[in-house]
Order: structure tokens, then sequence, then C-alpha cells
């Protein structure tokens, strides 16, 4: 912040009311974050809502003014030692510093909308699974799965309803939930009576879910009895075997490092059924391999949520941080999310459902 700061200072040259316009916005910009983070359990919804949406903002067009300012800056030491800015670049150089200040702030407003509009516009992706597996009568299934919802401030009830009627829009067998549904804090899901969506979610074969790690940040028994009196199966270190057809194996986040191994979850099922996985979180990849998992199901990563981030996403989870993969009889897909954590954009990467198609033939 402070980087972007010097950088629209010097924009301004000697211009006196610039300065104390610069000055002003990052005193605002600094003291109403230090107040947001002391003091946010004392605001009411609405300014607090403000906040988080105004610091959102600021905190993904830093990132790009950051990214942009960088690279003008390594240009300029290269020209302090090798000149390469033509004579006219040098005589104009301050109406050409304004306009490509103008031209920077414009690159990233376009990102800000475009983020914005990709959140609010969820796609849906279809994922076809072959399991070659007989599962009691049943030939095909369909599953929503929907990780990251994050419910709470920023992903509001007025977002929350248009999840929902995406989701049940997609008339699957199955909806199964990957983790973090719930963002940070209760109070806000209770003022706004978000219970009331989730319980819209409807399936023959039932709704599912699994707790991610921000249902670990406080009072995870409190959080998993709240989507339970919605009427969601939570699969907490536990198996369900749905029409005695197949598993879904629904393992606690790793968060929680007194979770049960899969060895343990396994123990005494009948592995020539199918066993399908879910864990919020893409790692443990050898693990469901080693067991025999026929297909697991994560989410967590966002895809890094705002480029460039995912770049380096799929690195960081070893090649699963995003869409399907396979390995040895083990399949993987890791969803990039439904929602958003901390600011409302997602500047390319998507928020989606992802329909799984799962075939079961021998």
């Amino acid at each position: 912040m402070a980087y972007v700061f010097c950088h629209l200072w010097y924009v301004g040259h000697s211009r006196k009311g610039w300065k104390i316009f610069i000055s002003c916005l990052f005193a605002v910009l600094l003291s109403g974050y230090l107040a947001g983070f002391f003091f946010h359990q004392q605001m009411n919804d609405t300014l607090l809502h403000f906040l988080l949406s105004a610091y959102g903002i600021w905190y993904v067009a830093v990132i790009y003014f950051t990214l942009f300012l960088f690279v003008i800056d390594a240009v300029w030491i290269v020209h302090r030692f090798f000149p390469i800015y033509p004579i006219w670049w040098r005589k104009h150089y301050r109406n050409i510093k304004i306009g490509l200040s103008g031209l920077i702030a414009g690159i990233v407003s376009f990102f800000l909308c475009y983020g914005y509009y990709s959140f609010l516009h969820p796609k849906v992706k279809h994922q076809t699974i072959h399991i070659h597996k007989k599962a009691g009568q049943i030939d095909t299934l369909r599953i929503a799965f929907a990780a990251d919802i994050h419910t709470g401030y920023v992903v509001n009830r007025e977002h929350l309803k248009k999840f929902i009627d995406l989701i049940n829009a997609q008339s699957c067998d199955m909806i199964l939930l990957g983790g973090d549904m719930i963002d940070y804090d209760m109070h806000i899901l209770n003022v706004q009576q978000m219970d009331a969506e989730f319980r819209r979610l409807k399936a023959p074969r039932g709704v599912y879910a699994i707790l991610g790690n921000h249902e670990h940040r406080f009072n995870t028994a409190k959080r998993k009895e709240w989507l339970e009196k919605c009427g969601i199966i939570v699969l907490q270190d536990s198996v369900a075997m749905p029409e005695m057809a197949f598993y879904l194996i629904g393992r606690d986040d790793k968060h929680n490092k007194q979770r049960k191994s899969l060895d343990y979850l396994l123990a005494g099922l009948d592995k020539n059924k199918p066993l399908i996985l879910a864990d919020h979180q893409p790692f443990n990849v050898g693990e469901a391999l080693m067991h025999g998992i026929d297909f697991m199901m994560s989410g967590h990563t966002h895809n890094g949520q705002i480029w460039p981030n995912n770049i380096w996403t799929n690195r960081f989870f070893d090649g699963f941080g995003e869409g399907y993969k396979r390995k040895g009889n083990t399949q993987f897909y890791t969803s990039s999310g439904l929602g958003v954590s901390g600011p409302p954009f997602r500047v390319f990467t998507d928020s989606e459902i992802v329909i799984f198609e799962i075939v079961f033939a021998p």
C-alpha cells in the first residue's frame, strides 16, 4: 500500500492539492482498516459490510497497481544504465507520466469490473466420471458439487439465493457442498436468515456436506449443528451409503489434526462397490490412490481467485489445484469454488458449480 501511495504522491509532482488529497486518502484508508481490525465486533452490520466491501476493492486494486508499477520501475532502472527511452519521451515525460497513470487506472478498473461480474455470474461445468464398478441398480448418478460458498458479510443472502436457485435448477440426483459454506461470523447468517435459503436445497438422493477449514475457525460443533438444522447431512469423518449402492466418504478438514485416517474410514467397507471421497483440501492425493478411492472431490483453492494467484496455485497443490486429474485408477476434481473469500472478485478464475455425471459400469 505504501509503495502505491508513494507513486501516487509522485504523479502530482509539485501540485499541492493533489498531495493533500492523496495524504487524506491514505489516512482514511489506514484508519478505517485499523478501526475495522480492532473494533469489528462493536460495529453494526451496515458499517462492517461497507468497510469489507471498500477494502476488498482497495486490496485487489493495490495488487494490480503494484504489479504495473513494479514493471514501470524495472524499466526505469534499466533505462538508468542503458538509456532506452526515445528523446520525445523524455521531453514530454510529465504528460506521459500522467497519461500512463490514467491508463493503468483504467486497466485496473476493468479488472475490478470484470472480476465482480465473474463472481456474480457463476458457471455450470460438467464432468463425466467413469467408475468401473457396479452400484446396485444405479447406472448413472448426477451430483451437483458446490464448494467454498463462504456465506457471510460479502456473500450475503441475495447472492446465496441466486446460488441455491442455480444449484436446484440442475435437477441433480444428489447435492454435495464441499466445505467452507460459512465464512467467519455466524451472526450475519442469523440476522439475514440464510438458513431459509439452505433449506431450499432439494435432491432425491440427499443433500450432503463436508466441513472446510472455515468451519473450524470458530465453534465447529455449532456450525455443524446449524447446517444440520438446514436439512443437510454433514459427513464429518463418516460414511454414507445411499441405497446401499455406493459409498460416499466425507473426511473432516485437515485443519482438524485429530481427524480420522482414511484407512480407519475405509475399514470394513466392501471395496467392490464404488468409493467416492469428499475431502475439502486437495492434499493426501497419494493416500486416496493407495486406498483405491475411485473418485475424490475437493475445493478450497479457489484456483487463486484473482490473477496472478492462479498461476502458482496449481503448483502449490502439486498439480491438483484446479479441474480434473487422473492418477492410476483414481480420478480427482478440484473445484475453484462458488463463492469468494475476502474481496468479491474473480479475475480470470471462475465461480462454478460442477455437475458430475458418474457412470457406473463393471
